[in-house]
């Protein structure tokens, strides 16, 4: 008990960074003053040369205002404008992609049937409405007190039966949901206005990754209705141990093969500006250092920014890295529940998410250690 509420305050000090680091930071660095002024004109202005800003996406004042305002926060992200930023949003996306299917493989846990976990669109929805760095510090502490999996294993029981999924279905078409769901939408946003797509249509595809949880979900639906309705199940449709670590293993690498693309290629595109495309003038001439693309400044610093694109890098650095801290304490407590509450599974689990980053990043760091945990106790049989 005291290992599991140490491990909740560490997760609540981490929420409580992120809020100051990621919400305070933008009202410290006058990004609030200047999306204020932008808002206010007679016609709401995109940050930088980006002309006028959609106001119409759904009907309801009360919605289209709010995603106005989220526009005004992602648009210097797409738009070119600061090549750090377009960088490290392309990164942000490609860790994103197995912190979010770390979701939905945890939520088809038979342990966490009935619970909160469970509804994977529901967590994904408030993180994009609230920063992940605040919300994924929560789902942690709510892993760690709702699920049977963060629990030891007392002597006679089997973890590998709260352990397994549920629908193998589900299992085998989550690689394809979250192509669908969140790598289209990402892709479609990035293109660059105005030389492949009108900023108008821009704005349209960045409000529709605004809600790529829901995107994700709804594949995942379809995508697994059609694989049972047409027999397309690969493999024993009974749910097993084995049949489900084969599934769990292909979502893993897909995964992980994806993820280490995008890290290892954000890296050589800022490091070597001749292998750039040209997407963007900004991007294809402008030397740009990985220091300022990944490392954050003080987030108690009162330097004012001079654009919103400035004041946007920041906050989503550390929003990132909150993200996968605390994604990184829950794994490395479940390795530590695995162990039998063993101290040294738990240390050996954060040298492992060190030295898997420089391959695949934080969050397909984070990721790997869950494969880790499944090989243990599904092959294992614990």
């Amino acid at each position: 008990m005291s290992h599991r509420t140490a491990t909740t305050g560490a997760l609540l000090a981490l929420g409580g960074f992120g809020v100051l680091s990621v919400g305070g930071l933008l009202f410290l660095n006058g990004w609030m003053d200047m999306k204020d002024d932008l808002m206010a004109q007679p016609e709401p202005i995109l940050p930088g040369a980006g002309g006028p800003a959609r106001t119409y996406f759904t009907g309801s004042a009360a919605v289209d205002e709010a995603l106005t305002g989220i526009l005004m926060f992602y648009y210097p992200c797409v738009s070119g404008e600061m090549p750090a930023l377009s960088f490290f949003t392309a990164y942000m996306a490609g860790q994103v992609l197995p912190i979010h299917t770390a979701l939905l493989l945890e939520s088809s846990r038979a342990g966490h049937h009935g619970t909160m976990l469970a509804i994977p669109v529901i967590w994904g929805m408030t993180y994009q409405s609230i920063p992940f760095g605040i919300i994924l510090p929560l789902y942690a502490i709510a892993y760690i007190w709702l699920s049977p999996l963060a629990k030891p294993t007392q002597p006679g029981t089997s973890r590998a039966a709260n352990q397994l999924p549920t629908d193998l279905a589900r299992l085998q078409t989550t690689s394809s949901a979250m192509l669908l769901g969140f790598v289209l939408p990402s892709v479609l946003a990035a293109l660059p206005s105005p030389s492949v797509i009108s900023r108008d249509s821009q704005q349209i595809f960045l409000a529709l990754w605004q809600v790529f949880p829901i995107w994700v979900s709804l594949s995942h639906w379809f995508l697994a209705a059609a694989a049972q309705t047409f027999g397309f199940v690969v493999g024993p449709t009974h749910v097993s141990p084995t049949a489900s670590l084969q599934s769990l293993r292909q979502v893993y690498r897909t995964t992980l093969k994806c993820t280490s693309l995008v890290h290892f290629g954000v890296f050589a595109l800022a490091a070597f500006p001749q292998l750039r495309p040209v997407v963007h003038g900004g991007l294809l001439q402008e030397r740009v250092s990985l220091w300022d693309i990944f490392v954050p400044s003080s987030a108690l610093s009162p330097k004012q920014i001079k654009t919103m694109a400035e004041g946007s890098l920041t906050p989503l650095q550390y929003d990132l890295y909150c993200a996968c801290a605390a994604m990184a304490i829950l794994v490395s407590y479940l390795a530590y529940t695995v162990g039998g509450l063993n101290r040294a599974a738990g240390l050996s689990t954060i040298g492992g998410l060190l030295r898997r980053s420089v391959v695949v990043g934080p969050g397909g760091a984070m990721l790997w250690a869950l494969w880790d945990r499944d090989e243990e106790v599904l092959a294992g049989g614990k």
